[in-house]
Parts: C-alpha cells; sequence; structure tokens
C-alpha cells in the first residue's frame, strides 16, 4: 500500500486506512502467559541443628531440627505433609517424646525428646514418610542424671561369726538408666535385712566417694544360718542384698549337750554326756577335733 501520491505528499485517507489494518494485526496476536518455575520436590533429609546436651531421662537442651531439601540442597518450603521420625541409631537407651513430627513449610522441629540409657556416645537417625533419604546426627554424649535409688556392685559374702566378711559390700548411688552418680556424696546405712540372731558391726554408715560407698570392716556376730543386709543411702529406697551364710568362728568354749544321767554303781551312765565344742556364740565348730 503506497502512502504517498504521485506529488510526495502523505495522504490522509491511505494513511487511515494503514492505520486500521495495522490495530487489525495488533488486536489478534495471542499473548502466551509463561508459567512460573515449578519448585523441586524434596528429595532428603538434612540435619540444619545437631542434637546435644543430653542428660539421662531430661529433654536434650538443644532439640534436633530437621529440615526437606531438593537436590540442590534447597528447603522444599511447599511440603507441610511429610512426617519424619527420630530414633537411636547408636548407644544403648531408649528415646522417648515426641519422635515423629510433621514438617512446617519444609522444616521439621523436635520439641521434647530425651533419652534413658547407659552413659557414653548416642547417634539419632532421621527418616520420613512418604520415603526421603535419611540421615544420621553427629555424635554427642549422654550424661548421668538426677540420682534415684542405688545398686549393689559387690555383694557380702564370706561371713564367719565375729570376723569381718572377706568380701565387702559396695553400693553404688545410680540414675534411672543405672548410671554412676559420679557428684554424689550421700550416706549409706547398712543393717541386717534377715537372719536371726545376729548383730551388725563395723562401720555402718560409709559416705559415697564419687558416688560409690565401699564399706571396709563389717562383719556379724550370732547365730549361724542365712542372712541378708540392707543399705539405705539417705533420701533414696533402700535395696537388700542376696541371701548369703553366716558360719562358725574360731572355737571359744565347751558346752553340754546332753548331761550324764542314769548312774548305777559300775554300770554305764544309760544317758551318756554329749559336749559340742562352740564359738563365741555358741555355734559347734564342725571342724573341731580336740580331746575332751
Amino acid at each position: 500500500m503506497k502512502l504517498v501520491n504521485s506529488r510526495g505528499r502523505l495522504s490522509k485517507h491511505k494513511l487511515s486506512l494503514w492505520l486500521v489494518a495495522l490495530a487489525s494485526v495488533a488486536t489478534s496476536l495471542v499473548v502466551i502467559p509463561v508459567a512460573p518455575a515449578l519448585a523441586a520436590a524434596a528429595t532428603h533429609l538434612a540435619i540444619t541443628t545437631q542434637p546435644s546436651g543430653a542428660v539421662n531421662d531430661v529433654a536434650l537442651t538443644t532439640q534436633p531440627v530437621v529440615e526437606l531439601y531438593d537436590g540442590a540442597n534447597t528447603t522444599d518450603a511447599t511440603d507441610s505433609t511429610t512426617t519424619v521420625t527420630a530414633a537411636i541409631a547408636t548407644g544403648t537407651g531408649t528415646l522417648s517424646g515426641t519422635t515423629t513430627v510433621q514438617a512446617v513449610s519444609g522444616v521439621v522441629t523436635f520439641t521434647n525428646l530425651k533419652i534413658v540409657g547407659t552413659a557414653g556416645n548416642f547417634t539419632l537417625s532421621f527418616t520420613s514418610t512418604p520415603a526421603l533419604t535419611g540421615v544420621t546426627s553427629n555424635a554427642f554424649a549422654l550424661a548421668f542424671g538426677a540420682a534415684t535409688a542405688s545398686a549393689i556392685t559387690t555383694q557380702p559374702s564370706g561371713a564367719v561369726n565375729g570376723v569381718d566378711f572377706t568380701g565387702q559390700p559396695v553400693i553404688r548411688i545410680v540414675d534411672s538408666g543405672g548410671n554412676t552418680v559420679t557428684n554424689s556424696t550421700v550416706n549409706v546405712v547398712a543393717t541386717i535385712g534377715s537372719g536371726s540372731g545376729g548383730t551388725l558391726s563395723g562401720t555402718t554408715t560409709v559416705a559415697a566417694i564419687a558416688g560409690v560407698a565401699t564399706f571396709t570392716n563389717l562383719r556379724l556376730t550370732g547365730t549361724a544360718g542365712p542372712f541378708t543386709l540392707t543399705f539405705t543411702p539417705t533420701s533414696l529406697t533402700a535395696i537388700t542384698s542376696s541371701s548369703f551364710t553366716l558360719t562358725f568362728g574360731t572355737a571359744t568354749a565347751s558346752a553340754i549337750t546332753t548331761q550324764p544321767s542314769g548312774a548305777v554303781s559300775g554300770v554305764d551312765f544309760t544317758g551318756q554326756p554329749v559336749i559340742r565344742i562352740v564359738d563365741a556364740n555358741g555355734n559347734t565348730v564342725t571342724n573341731s577335733t580336740v580331746n575332751v
């Protein structure tokens, strides 16, 4: 279409037609919107806050935080449905608290995890539903907790009447996981738990040192037979030993078991005398062969 006439001037009529045609073409253009890039889906778990500050039967002072990462190690903030479960990977104990937590914008925050178990190094593992590649924490130490009970490390044994035990008892002050509470200095009192006719002597009250009470000179004096000892730490529940036997001691005297009787001149007594060799508490010294 020519916009100028033979004299080189612009034709208003033709220009108008040209503008109308151009507008028609412009309105027929189709605008194709460009879709925003889709966020990449999570592929694996990552620990952004490591667990730490573990004391037996107490919530971790630093609770773990796990995020849902895509292949570029970027948090999938669109995911608020995946759940993550924490478990003990290494170490001997039980993990409690809320062990399964749902993600919020790709972030899983644990709040009250705690461990009851044997003091030492632990790691936690984290797995998810739906399944993403899991992750394991750095190692952290579980320390002993508050004293809750006592435990007998060495049972009393070798009890001879009036003589110090050959196996003196040793008592530990422990937490709920059985760990020695090494800062405990409580007193532990030993008494007879069961057995008749006996007296316990020696140093019967011993203070724990680094959580351990070691008795050194306990002994029983009394009637031979089975006994137990009870140990009571200050402000804690008492514990009772295994049964052991008190045996006779050193011969110190004799006792007439059967008095002579039925004496007739020139005839054997009808009741012949019987003599026992005994220790200080009247127990028969069964290994004695002395002449009477």
